[in-house]
């Protein structure tokens, strides 16, 4: 999915330092993802299991690229199915990423979190899903309803 727009001031633009690098005016640094390399896009699909460095575990349902300061990233939208609670739809976000040397970074160099994919959409059912049926953390009906929107 595209989004159209900027969501900070679309006047704030960043200017390209290097192949990896923009700055805006103030100084904040920013990353690229360099060209050649591949993108958040081409990293991550939807059903990969992911997780951050900060302990967020989902499978994710969409990947979206749109801009910030004139600079292209991604958004990865996720259900935590990991937890236990009684509805499924509930979603995650992680914003403003970019890809670097194979990693999933944030668009801010300041900001050190990071992506990591866990599994592959293929590997997710032969990994995950069993452990989180007989869990009780994950209902069949959920799976199935996921493997309806070929999530899985």
């Amino acid at each position: 999915m595209m989004r159209t727009g900027d969501f900070h001031e679309e006047k704030l633009v960043a200017k390209p330092v290097d192949e990896r690098t923009a700055v805006l005016p103030d100084g904040t640094r920013l990353r690229m993802t360099p060209k050649g390399q591949k993108t958040v896009e081409e990293l991550v699909e939807e059903g990969d299991v992911i997780r951050t460095n900060y302990g967020t575990v989902g499978v994710v349902v969409d990947v979206s690229k749109y801009t910030v300061y004139g600079l292209p990233v991604y958004t990865i939208t996720f259900v935590n199915v990991f937890e236990k609670t009684e509805k499924r739809e509930v979603l995650g976000w992680i914003n403003e990423c970019v890809a670097q040397d194979g990693r999933i970074l944030r668009l801010f160099e300041a900001n050190n979190d990071e992506v990591f994919v866990v599994h592959k959409r293929s590997e997710a059912l032969d990994h995950v899903l069993p452990y989180l049926i007989n869990e009780k953390r994950f209902s069949l009906k959920a799976f199935v309803e996921m493997k309806k929107q070929n999530l899985l």
